[in-house]
């Protein structure tokens, strides 16, 4: 069910899925093809309010890039 209403939404818009996704994950991480400023702030908003990112897994990986490796 939840594919079919991203492909609609998608395709409401004259997206595909992968364009659609590369948008996202673009602003999430700021990246070359970003939408603008506003739409990293959200991006990134989201993904900090998201359990994940509130409670990340204390993991070596964690550690090392948290402080800095």
């Amino acid at each position: 069910a939840d594919c079919d209403r991203l492909a609609r939404k998608c395709g409401e818009h004259g997206l595909t899925i992968g364009e659609l996704i590369e948008n996202f994950v673009g602003d999430l991480v700021g990246g070359t093809y970003s939408n603008g400023s506003d739409e990293r702030d959200y991006a990134d908003q989201w993904f900090e309010r998201c359990w994940f990112g509130m409670f990340p897994e204390p993991t070596l990986l964690n550690h090392l890039l948290n402080f800095g490796y």
